[in-house]
């Protein structure tokens, strides 16, 4: 599994900037969607997925908060220890047709 970012998605791309970030987010989705090929000729029973945690309250993510945006998955602004239990259900959940894939917090796939 790896973390990555909405933002990564080419498809769900409207806004533009962080182009740094979102390239690299994007190689990294690459990535795994290769890793998964390469598992399923291998036979693997292993699940490579990204993972999108929505935004987590931390020192990273401060300046990029609104003061008034309300925690919640309608916003999908998370303190850490809910973070976690939203990543937690969702390995839970997770099914063979998920590796390779890029799935938010509530387990829906987002499109590359």
């Amino acid at each position: 599994m790896s973390l990555t970012a909405r933002v990564a998605s080419i498809s769900d791309n409207r806004l533009g900037g962080w182009t740094s970030y979102r390239a690299t987010k994007a190689g990294t989705n690459a990535a795994i969607k290769n890793l998964q090929l390469e598992l399923a000729v291998r036979k693997s029973s292993a699940i490579a997925m990204a993972y999108h945690p929505g935004t987590v309250k931390t020192g990273l993510s401060a300046p990029f908060v609104a003061r008034d945006k309300p925690e919640g998955d309608a916003h999908g602004l998370f303190a850490i220890d809910e973070a976690v239990r939203k990543w937690e259900a969702v390995v839970k959940g997770l099914r063979r047709e998920d590796g390779g894939q890029l799935l938010d917090w509530k387990g829906e796939r987002i499109e590359w």
